[in-house]
């Protein structure tokens, strides 16, 4: 028993030398797994301050829905379920008897162009875009002058 106390005694002591010197930094180094100076940028004090968290986007719907010249025009809804909805019963309560859907967008923008006869509506990424597109499609289809009977845009907010 004597010399398995002596035995143990011996390895505890070797043992403590072997871990104090895996885990000693110099003086003025800093433990990090390795040694490092206190000014070595793989520290974490030395990375400087987190970049902020990337945007977060929500998407914002926009609908139009029309019964002949009656239309019913919606924008910065949350979903396309209830820019539809909405659109719907704009259309009717302006007097639409059979008011339908005519487009759904999101993040972008919308324009009908229309005359006494005729409307066409459309959608594109810039107001202008969508204005120009809807009027250069209600002349080609009536034959006569369009004017922009509305725009509007639906685009996205930032949420964080």
């Amino acid at each position: 028993m004597n010399k398995f106390i002596k035995r143990l005694v011996v390895l505890s002591v070797m043992f403590l030398g072997v871990c104090s010197s895996i885990y000693a930094c110099p003086v003025g180094m800093i433990n990090a797994g390795a040694c490092l100076p206190p000014d070595d940028p793989r520290l974490p004090q030395n990375q400087g301050p987190a970049p902020p968290p990337a945007p977060i986007w929500a998407d914002r719907w926009g609908a139009i829905a029309a019964d002949g010249g009656v239309y019913g025009i919606v924008s910065d809804m949350p979903s396309k379920r209830k820019a539809t909805k909405a659109s719907i019963n704009e259309c009717e309560k302006r007097g639409g008897k059979k008011c339908a859907l005519v487009f759904a967008y999101y993040n972008q923008c919308a324009a009908v162009g229309s005359n006494t006869e005729y409307s066409y509506s459309w959608h594109a990424p810039t107001a202008k875009e969508a204005e120009l597109a809807a009027v250069q499609k209600c002349e080609q289809g009536s034959g006569k002058k369009c004017n922009v009977y509305y725009s509007g845009c639906s685009m996205p907010v930032r949420v964080n």
